[in-house]
């Protein structure tokens, strides 16, 4: 990506964004003329009941934020809500995947990935459905989109386990690769980093973590063969105590200030939203994937690491 911007690092603060009652979850980002278009999952009450949405808003420097671009819940379509979106850009559009929530919908189905495309991500053809030829009549969330070589990749969680799927074109036909070899993950995202794929995700106990491809990534079976997972640590502060990093999403600025972006959400409770908590947007930065800083922080400063094996075991979409 060739245009990119710095962050004004020493005038951030975790929270960087917080709304009203809203858990925000699931974030992921793109740059796009000058200005990062943030997505995530927005769960708050809606016509007398919890229900999940998905947002869109943007900003140039994760002080002040745009009012929501667009809202989708699902509802025309009988889903009790959409979430978990995940962002890509692929030969020059915008690929967004995401997912219907609830277990319970009045169109009598189970949760299906979806995705919309978009050249300029101001207007979106949108609740396209993606894979359902190899999920269909199963429970099916978390999907992250890659190309590469010819093919279309895409991981997502099962209903109780992770796959790998690839097809030569984004509407399929598609077909299983099997499990990724790094270990049991949810929110997925695929990343390629100095000539190699990794996968970055949260393990059980809500940590994140990043997986290195073993091979080239050339032929299909290589997306399936992962190194084992390396833990990548997030300071504690006041508004993770709980959950700590949860959803983790990984931007790559290298090219402007020689760092790499993580976004991740935290909360001090685990029972308003139906056990979410009062899930709020964390920004974190490195140069190396291993050590990590929040903001407000100086150029060199180490801010204090220290894992908090207190984290939850449970995950809900």
């Amino acid at each position: 990506m060739s245009e990119q911007l710095s962050l004004p690092w020493k005038l951030l603060k975790n929270p960087v964004l917080s709304i009203g009652e809203w858990a925000i979850k699931d974030p992921c980002m793109v740059f796009h003329n000058g200005e990062f278009f943030l997505f995530f999952s927005a769960f708050y009450e809606d016509e007398d009941e919890e229900r999940s949405h998905i947002i869109c808003v943007k900003t140039r420097d994760f002080t002040t934020f745009s009012d929501p671009l667009f809202v989708w819940d699902g509802k025309k379509d009988g889903w009790s809500g959409l979430c978990s979106p995940n962002i890509s850009e692929i030969k020059g559009k915008y690929y967004l995947t995401y997912n219907s929530w609830g277990e319970i919908h009045s169109n009598g189905k189970r949760n299906s990935m979806f995705y919309a495309v978009s050249p300029d991500l101001a207007s979106w053809q949108k609740d396209i459905p993606l894979a359902h030829d190899v999920s269909a009549n199963a429970r099916a969330i978390d999907p992250a989109l890659a190309e590469f070589n010819g093919n279309w990749y895409l991981v997502f969680k099962g209903p109780e386990t992770p796959f790998i799927v690839t097809a030569k074109s984004i509407d399929g036909p598609w077909r299983i690769l099997g499990v990724p070899d790094c270990g049991w993950l949810i929110n997925g995202e695929f990343i390629y980093i100095d000539g190699s794929w990794y996968l970055v995700g949260t393990a059980r106990g809500l940590v994140p973590f990043i997986s290195r491809m073993k091979h080239s990534g050339e032929q299909p079976d290589d997306w399936i063969a992962w190194e084992p997972q390396k833990r990548l640590m997030l300071p504690l502060e006041h508004f993770n105590t709980c959950v700590r990093t949860h959803c983790i999403f990984i931007y790559d600025n290298r090219k402007i200030d020689n760092s790499f972006y993580a976004l991740y959400v935290g909360s001090t409770e685990n029972i308003s939203h139906l056990g979410r908590g009062n899930c709020r947007l964390g920004i974190a930065c490195s140069p190396d994937l291993v050590s990590w800083y929040v903001p407000p922080h100086l150029s060199g400063e180490k801010v204090p690491v220290s894992f908090n094996p207190q984290v939850q075991e449970v995950h809900r979409g």
